[in-house]
C-alpha cells in the first residue's frame, strides 16, 4: 500500500465517487478521486475548496494499491500492453495506435468511443474511468512536478473501494494561503 493525500472543504469517513465534482469541480485528468503524493498540495486542495469562511479544510491522509505494471495509466506515456489487450476484449475492437501513445488520448479515445460523442464530457469521463476500472486499471497518473517528471506521481483513482482514510488533519495557513504544517491538527483517525 502507499500513503498518499487529499484536500477537501467535506468531512467525510469514506470515499463516495457520487460527489466527484464537488471540490475543484473539473476533471483535468480523468473522472475520480484525486489525489496527491505531498501533504502540502492537498492541504492546498482543501483551502481552494473553502469558498466560504465557515468551511473547515480537512486533509485526509489515505492508504491505495501501489501502482503496478498494467493497473494504471501514464497520461504522458504509452498505455501497457495488458491493459490495451484487456480493453480491445471488452469493446471487441482494435484501439488505434495514435490513442494509445498517451494515457490522456487513451482516455478520451475510451470516453468519446463508449458514449458515442464527439467531444468528451462529464459523461464520457465516468464511463472511460468505470470501463478502465473493469478492466483492472486503478489510477491515473501524473508527475507531481511537471518540471521532473521523476518526481513521486499523484493520481486519480477510478474506483473509491481502492482509497482507505486513515487519518483526517486540518492545519491553519499564512497570509499567503501556504499550510503551516506546524499547525496540522488532528480530527479523526480511522
Amino acid at each position: 500500500m502507499e500513503t498518499l493525500y487529499h484536500g477537501s472543504s467535506a468531512l467525510f469517513n469514506q470515499f463516495d465517487m457520487s460527489h466527484t465534482l464537488e471540490g475543484a469541480g473539473n476533471i483535468k485528468f480523468g473522472y475520480g478521486i484525486y489525489l496527491s503524493t505531498e501533504f502540502s498540495s492537498a492541504a492546498l486542495y482543501a483551502r481552494k475548496a473553502c469558498h466560504d469562511v465557515s468551511l473547515v479544510p480537512y486533509i485526509y491522509t489515505v492508504e491505495v494499491p501501489e501502482l503496478t505494471e498494467g493497473h494504471y495509466i501514464h497520461i504522458r506515456k504509452q498505455v501497457d500492453a495488458e491493459i490495451i489487450i484487456r480493453a480491445e476484449k471488452i469493446l471487441g475492437k482494435s484501439i488505434p495506435q495514435k490513442e494509445i501513445q498517451d494515457g490522456k488520448h487513451f482516455r478520451k479515445w475510451l470516453a468519446k468511443e463508449l458514449t458515442g460523442k464527439k467531444k468528451v464530457d462529464i459523461i464520457g469521463e465516468k464511463a472511460a474511468s468505470d470501463f478502465l476500472d473493469s478492466i483492472g486499471v486503478i489510477a491515473i497518473v501524473w508527475p507531481h512536478t511537471w518540471r521532473n517528471p521523476q518526481s513521486p506521481l499523484d493520481r486519480v483513482i477510478c474506483n473509491e473501494k481502492n482509497v482507505r482514510i486513515i487519518r483526517i488533519e486540518t492545519v491553519d495557513y499564512n497570509s499567503r494561503g501556504k499550510a503551516l504544517p506546524e499547525s496540522k491538527r488532528l480530527i479523526k483517525e480511522l
